[in-house]
Parts: C-alpha cells; sequence; structure tokens
C-alpha cells in the first residue's frame, strides 16, 4: 500500500529523485531535470516553514510521487498557491495522482489557502483530466508558452476556487 505523508526533509533525497526522473521521462515538468540536491532542501526547507502543503507518495521508504502547493509570497497572494505534482511511471493509473490532489487541496483549505493554480502543457491529456475531474477549471490558453527542442508548446492556465 502507498502512504501518503506529508515531506519531511528526511524525504528530501528521495523526493529529489521522484522529481527528477519525472522531469526526465515526461518533459512535462517546469524544468529538464531536477534542481541540485541543496536546492531541493531549500525548497523543502522553505514549504515547512511556510507551511505550505507539500506531500510524498511513499512505497516503503521511496518517494514515487509528489504534491506542494507553494503559497504566493506577497500579502496580497497569500490567499494562492502553485500546485507542482508527479508520479513516477511505475506507480501511474493507479489513481495515486488523484489521492496526492485530493490530499494536499485538503490541508490547503485548512491552511487558509482559497485558490490553487497550475500551469499544465497542453499536450498532457491525462493530467488535464485529473484537474479537471477535480474541479479546477481552464483560465486560457498561453500560447507558445514552453520551448522545447522541437519548438514552443501551448500550456493551459488551471484554478481551483476553495470555499470557506
Amino acid at each position: 500500500m502507498i502512504a501518503i505523508t506529508p515531506i519531511t526533509r528526511d524525504h528530501v533525497a528521495s523526493f529529489r529523485s521522484a522529481v527528477d526522473a519525472v522531469a526526465r521521462e515526461s518533459g512535462l515538468l517546469a524544468r529538464p531535470e531536477a534542481p541540485p540536491l541543496d536546492a531541493a532542501h531549500a525548497f523543502v526547507d522553505a514549504n515547512l516553514t511556510a507551511g505550505n502543503p507539500h506531500l510524498v507518495a511513499l512505497d516503503g521508504q521511496r518517494v514515487v510521487g509528489w504534491c506542494d502547493i507553494t503559497r504566493g509570497p506577497a500579502p496580497f497572494r497569500a490567499h494562492c498557491g502553485t500546485l507542482g505534482m508527479g508520479v513516477l511511471l511505475s506507480h501511474r493509473r493507479q489513481g495515486l495522482g488523484r489521492r496526492l490532489l485530493e490530499a494536499a487541496v485538503d490541508v490547503a483549505q485548512d491552511a487558509g489557502l482559497r485558490r490553487i493554480e497550475l500551469t499544465v502543457r497542453a499536450r498532457n491529456a491525462p493530467a488535464i483530466r485529473l484537474y479537471q475531474a477535480s474541479g479546477f477549471v481552464s483560465e486560457g490558453r498561453f500560447v507558445a508558452h514552453t520551448a522545447t527542442a522541437d519548438g514552443f508548446e501551448d500550456s493551459l492556465p488551471m484554478a481551483l476556487l476553495l470555499t470557506t
């Protein structure tokens, strides 16, 4: 059974490894590879310090998925968070992404967030279906938003408004 749990500092190396695997395999994350380990530690530390939702899916001690929601730094954006998530290829199509997303949204609502935003590549149909099924709505289209080795890709901004 895969456990969904808040991330701890002990998970950082495995979290970074999962991010790297998804980034390199899919080409769908914001970067083509994970940041260096010290940057991953800084990201996790910042989320822990700020009380941002950051959950991992554990298969034993190995991180096989994650979902984080980073709160906006400016006071007028503190009610908003930006979602990032991924699941290792070996663990997809088992409902794990949905479990991670639902758990993170619950934590975000408890933390006082009222809006969760994300940007998804237009070609990432499985992720778009997951977000739509979870209540996210499209807020338009960013044309030629991401440069790739083959040219440019469009992205879709999406958001979920949480009730109080």
